[in-house]
């Protein structure tokens, strides 16, 4: 048999390439925006589900530790200020020094003159006010954070690391009262942790996150935040990409016919072969690494001649097959599993030809003798071929997968990542027989992630999936967007960046005042604690952002304000669903107060203007898979959200 007949298009392994780079970990605008508004997700079982709870247990588990920890406050391990103040200077000095010999002085200036770390230092230095100090390291940090290219650099990073030092350092700046002040914050999160639902709000995870964080950055106690992480230590992040995806793309029909031409005890064998079967893919458990079992199952049949001396016989021969190679699928790359191939093979004398008939008995005889060590022989160089053309095949496109869109993937959200300050997070890829899954845990050192685990999937319900709990959100939030102010501009670049530009017909010009209202520029400055809201509960998902000032034009509003918008999943009657928002925008004002005049019609324009930053329908656009996709049957092929559902903090969306 030569070395090409089964030479099949294994589009299996090509196949495994977008799916590599796709449950390789993501950047953090898909995280965030993307896949959570516009994105896909994973279907879920809509029949009640165990979650992990805040159980009395660890409630006073908690409230042991907390109590602990107030009798040992010590003024003596908190931050100090003044040191922190220092270093700032240093770091700036640091970032300017590391600049200057690799690029030329206007471009450093420009740097410099960006970062702004001038004006903070002389606040500084300068014994300015604290508010004024305080809220210039909180401009300051904001520049640093940002895609734009540099900020990813080791030197800026250790300058932000030194402002938010600074930022946290200021709370403690009167220690005489800064042990009081860490022990009734001790007091508040046991207070939170009593009172809070068995699976927290979204109001109540974050409430106790930001109590923890204080705590944490006053250097008084480690055990009080690492017990909270404990309990709030769930993945708050899940990819999957089915099974039967898998194997709808990467099934090849095996259909190979070629000459014979082989010997086997002394006995030519000439003729025609014909192999027909399947290559599928099967994913199979595994944890750490995806899995994918590649499987070749085929019949073979054949009419040949054989030659021995002056006898010919003819022969047909009928077989199978089962050749299997896992492919292991990691973020390092792609490996292979030796194979296993198990094969049978039986021949059937027809004829045996030559002109004396006492030679043909002779032939017929021996023939019968030999034919169970012949089989054997033929089958195992049958099995060793089909073998060993399987493994160098495999191997052939594994090798020629392209491993650079993976490797910028890995680049660009390590960069991602390093401008937006945020930790890479804690991830586990893996398979079961039904999915390749990605789990990930997006938290920093002093945040907290999901108490509750995602709802159970669906087995084959999805073809791409995707569940994001509201820790993941509020996360990312509090460290890129907290504190810092916004235009309307920067806010629509954000969403443009990934992928839900302002849609035309906000943006187009139009003679009715309110239009011209709602696109006039704007500034907010986003809250500190929970800067963007987004609950998922009871089959709605509420969504918006919080800020400390709003102005518009010569208008401007200074008080704590929330912009939120509430949706709901609709199914359509072609089996696909979308979110459709629940009545107006709502712009609220906690802490209460009346409004004045003014306020009241600026409240008007506020909810004008993000009328179409939070439109009327969410996922109700198909997505297209790209014409460059490796398998030729997914290409133009169009992807619908099927199923949306949210509760108990996750929401999840299914697609086909």
């Amino acid at each position: 048999m030569g070395s090409d007949f089964i030479r099949v298009p294994f589009a299996a392994i090509g196949s495994m390439q977008p799916i590599s780079s796709m449950i390789s970990w993501l950047s953090v605008r898909t995280f965030l925006f993307h896949q959570l508004f516009w994105g896909l997700g994973i279907a879920v079982s809509p029949a009640p589900v165990c979650f992990a709870q805040l159980s009395d247990a660890s409630r006073s588990s908690l409230s042991a530790t907390i109590e602990a920890a107030r009798q040992s406050l010590d003024e003596r391990r908190l931050p100090d200020f003044e040191a922190a103040g220092t270093s700032i200077a240093q770091a700036a000095d640091g970032v300017e020094n590391y600049f200057r010999p690799i690029t030329d002085s206007a471009n450093v200036d420009k740097w410099m003159v960006y970062l702004a770390t001038e004006p903070l230092v002389e606040a500084i230095q300068g014994n300015a006010a604290e508010d004024q100090v305080l809220q210039q390291a909180i401009k300051t940090r904001g520049r640093m954070i940002g895609n734009i290219p540099g900020l990813e650099l080791q030197p800026v990073v250790e300058l932000r690391d030194r402002v938010d030092a600074f930022i946290a350092a200021s709370r403690f700046k009167d220690r005489a009262k800064a042990v009081q002040f860490v022990d009734q914050q001790l007091v508040a999160l046991d207070q939170r942790v009593t009172q809070a639902d068995a699976i927290p709000t979204a109001e109540q995870a974050a409430a106790l996150a930001a109590i923890t964080k204080v705590i944490g950055e006053s250097n008084q106690t480690s055990t009080v935040p690492e017990s909270l992480q404990r309990v709030f230590s769930k993945p708050n992040i899940v990819i999957a990409v089915s099974s039967s995806l898998i194997r709808r793309a990467s099934t090849q029909v095996v259909d190979r016919q070629r000459g014979i031409n082989d010997c086997i005890m002394g006995t030519r064998i000439v003729g025609n072969g014909r192999l027909q079967g399947l290559v599928t893919a099967q994913t199979v458990p595994s944890f750490g690494q995806a899995a994918v079992e590649l499987t070749l199952c085929a019949n073979f049949q054949s009419q040949n001649k054989g030659y021995n001396g002056p006898v010919s016989l003819n022969t047909t021969a009928s077989g199978n097959v089962v050749s299997r190679r896992t492919i292991f699928i990691s973020e390092s790359g792609i490996s292979l599993s030796p194979s296993t191939t198990n094969a049978t093979l039986v021949s059937n004398i027809e004829s045996i030809n030559h002109p004396l008939k006492l030679v043909r008995r002779i032939a017929s005889k021996k023939a019968a003798q030999q034919k169970p060590q012949a089989d054997a022989i033929a089958t195992e160089k049958f099995r060793g071929q089909v073998r060993s053309e399987f493994d160098a095949q495999i191997a052939e496109a594994v090798a020629s997968a392209p491993s650079s869109s993976r490797q910028e993937a890995f680049a660009t959200g390590h960069t991602m990542l390093r401008r937006l300050y945020l930790p890479e997070p804690i991830r586990t890829l893996g398979s079961t027989d039904h999915s390749i899954f990605l789990i990930a845990t997006q938290a920093a050192n002093d945040q907290l992630a999901a108490i509750n685990p995602a709802p159970i999937l669906i087995p084959d319900s999805f073809d791409l999936a995707m569940q994001l709990h509201e820790s993941a959100v509020d996360n990312i939030a509090s460290r890129v967007l907290a504190g810092r102010t916004m235009s309307g501009e920067q806010i629509d670049r954000l969403m443009a960046d990934v992928g839900r530009p302002r849609s035309s017909k906000s943006t187009s010009e139009s003679s009715n005042p309110d239009d011209l209202e709602a696109n006039e520029s704007f500034i907010i400055d986003f809250a500190r604690f929970r800067p963007i809201i987004f609950e998922a509960r009871d089959q709605t998902i509420k969504v918006g952002l919080r800020g400390t000032r709003f102005k518009q034009g010569e208008r401007e509003l200074k008080r704590p304000l929330e912009i939120t918008a509430t949706y709901r999943p609709m199914n359509l009657g072609d089996g696909s669903v979308f979110l459709e928002r629940m009545g107006d925008v709502a712009v609220d004002f906690p802490g209460g107060g009346r409004l004045t005049i003014s306020q009241v019609a600026l409240r008007r324009s506020i909810q004008r203007a993000f009328d179409d930053r939070f439109p009327p329908t969410l996922l109700d656009q198909r997505l297209t898979l790209p014409e460059t996709l490796p398998v030729a049957s997914m290409r133009g092929q169009i992807l619908r959200a099927t199923s949306i559902d949210a509760r108990d903090g996750w929401v999840s969306v299914s697609a086909r």
